[in-house]
Formats: structure tokens, C-alpha cells, sequence
């Protein structure tokens, strides 16, 4: 049995098998990338699957180059998968490993994007200087997954980013070493709203107040349901002067808030304390200066701002 006839089996065989396949081989200029520093590498075959689910005939891609295109449409996240594979590969052969694998979002011929799992054999015995590459699609699997993790990081009351979300981001700034700064406010004399009203009515400030707040930011800003009644501004690139008039801006705001409640008009105002990082101070030092001049805050007669004396 010649080496064509081995392929044509090998092929027929692939045909049924219910994952996507693809098969390339090497080029004359083998060893050589594109300027994407995509390899130079020819498309010799693709199954039924991956017609089906992918959605592309073999004339669509004739050779990497074109799938990378067409699969990553996007150069920015085309770039990320290229370095990815490169780093995936290099850390196979380097491990003696046969195959690379690794995530990815790819863009269907409908147009739509879904997530596989990229599985490269770096060498196929039967056919020389070939590839085989399997797909397998998790695109629920995933999708459920970053589900999940949104609402481990969400607050179920006001759809705000929650405390852990609220740390996360402030551990990623801290350790950019970007300037930083925090506004910490406290909705005022909430208790008496929960006393006098009933905590569903408290719940509905709560609720107000974030509205109000989140309606206000500017692009990079985040906010966070800190715990309680309190919420957390996070401001990266900003020192205590602009994070001081961002936080006049937003109470400003929050005291024009009424909030409608069984016939009357429920006055709603905040006192917040800001801090900012002056040099590589921790993330709990940044916090512990908000509380304090939030604690001030609310002691000067609260709805005010504080600057932290640090």
C-alpha cells in the first residue's frame, strides 16, 4: 500500500469521526512564517465535522495563513492566539510532548464565534511533515463558566461589582504600579430608613443610590457594593484632587436622589472618604485611609467629603 492510498483511508477514517479535523502539511518553504509569523503550511483535509459545526469547505482555507484570518478576525486577538500557539508548541517539544493544546474563540462561517479547544499533533506518523488538529467545542462548558464567575463577582441587589470583585480589580491596578485612588461612601442615616420604612425600602435605597452613582462614571472608573450600605470608587490614574472632585461630583448627584416610597419622597444622601496611593502602600492601607476619612466625614455632620490625611 503506497503512501496516497494510506492518506485516502486515513482521511475516510476521519470522515465519521464526530470531532472536527484538520489536516496540514509543511510547504516547500518549510520552517518559514508569514509576516503574521503564521507557519507556511498547506491544507490537505477536512471532515465532515468540521464542515458541519465550523462551517468552512476546504476551498475556504487553503492554508494557515487564510484560518488564522478567517478563525481570528480581530488582529489584536489574532496576535494574542499566534503567541499563544508558539508558546504552546515550545513548551511541548521542549517536554518531549507530541501535541499542543490550548483554548480559543473561533469565528465560525456564520459569523458567529464560538470556544474549542485546539488539540495540534505535531507530527502524524502516517503522513509525513503533517498536522492533525482536533476541535473540540466547549463554547456552553465556557460560557457557563464565565457565567459563574460574573456572579461570583456581583451583587445580587444592585448588580454592582461585589467586595471580591471590587478586590480583584484593585489588586490588578496595585500590582501595575498605577496611580490609584479610592472613594469610599456610606449612605447616611440608612439605619433610620430600614427602621422607619422596613428593610425593603432599604433595599430600594440601596438600589437608588447605586443607580445614581453607577450612571455617573467615566470611562475606566468602577464602582462596587463594598458591603452594607457602603460602595467603593475605584479610580485608576487619578490623585486625591481629582478623586476628591469625582467624589463632590457624585454627591452632588446622590442628593438630588428621591426615592418614591408609599406616598412620600424618601431624601437620600452620602458621605464619602478618598485616599490615594502615594507610593507602595498596600491595598489595605489605601482602604484603611478611605475608612478614616469617611469616618471623619460622617463625624463633621455627613453628605460631605473628606480627603485622607496621610
Amino acid at each position: 500500500m503506497d503512501d496516497q492510498q494510506l492518506e485516502h483511508i486515513l482521511f475516510r477514517s476521519f470522515d465519521v469521526i464526530p470531532l472536527p479535523i484538520l489536516v496540514s502539511e509543511s510547504t516547500a518553504s518549510q520552517g518559514h512564517m508569514s509576516p503574521d509569523r503564521i507557519p507556511l503550511r498547506r491544507h490537505l483535509f477536512l471532515n465532515r465535522a468540521f464542515r458541519e459545526q465550523l462551517g468552512y469547505e476546504l476551498q475556504d482555507l487553503p492554508d494557515m495563513e487564510s484560518w488564522f484570518h478567517l478563525a481570528y478576525p480581530d488582529e489584536s486577538y489574532r496576535n494574542s492566539v499566534i503567541q499563544a500557539w508558539h508558546n504552546q508548541i515550545e513548551q511541548s517539544l521542549h517536554h518531549g510532548l507530541e501535541v499542543a493544546e490550548m483554548p480559543a474563540l473561533i469565528r465560525c462561517k456564520s459569523g458567529h464565534s464560538r470556544w474549542f479547544i485546539v488539540t495540534a499533533q505535531l507530527g502524524a506518523d502516517a503522513i509525513p511533515d503533517s498536522h492533525i488538529v482536533t476541535f473540540r467545542d466547549i463554547h456552553d462548558l465556557q460560557c457557563m463558566v464565565e457565567e459563574v464567575s460574573r456572579l461570583s463577582c456581583t451583587d445580587p441587589l444592585t448588580e454592582l461589582t461585589n467586595r471580591r470583585g471590587a478586590q480583584q480589580q484593585l489588586q490588578a491596578l496595585w500590582l501595575q504600579g498605577q496611580p490609584l485612588s479610592v472613594v469610599l461612601g456610606d449612605i447616611d442615616h440608612f439605619k433610620q430608613v430600614n427602621d422607619r420604612y422596613g428593610h425593603p425600602a432599604g433595599d430600594a435605597a440601596l438600589c437608588a443610590v447605586a443607580h445614581a452613582m453607577a450612571g455617573q462614571l467615566l470611562p475606566g472608573e468602577s464602582l462596587a457594593r463594598w458591603g452594607g450600605e457602603e460602595f467603593l470608587l475605584i479610580l485608576p490614574g487619578c490623585d486625591i484632587e481629582q478623586a476628591a472632585r469625582r467624589a463632590e461630583q457624585l454627591r452632588q448627584h446622590v442628593s438630588t436622589t428621591r426615592l418614591p416610597w408609599q406616598g412620600k419622597q424618601i431624601a437620600l444622601t452620602i458621605s464619602l472618604g478618598c485616599a490615594s496611593m502615594k507610593g507602595q502602600e498596600s491595598i489595605d492601607y489605601l482602604l484603611m485611609m478611605a475608612d478614616r476619612a469617611l469616618y471623619q466625614a460622617k463625624e463633621q455632620g455627613r453628605n460631605r467629603v473628606v480627603i485622607s490625611a496621610q
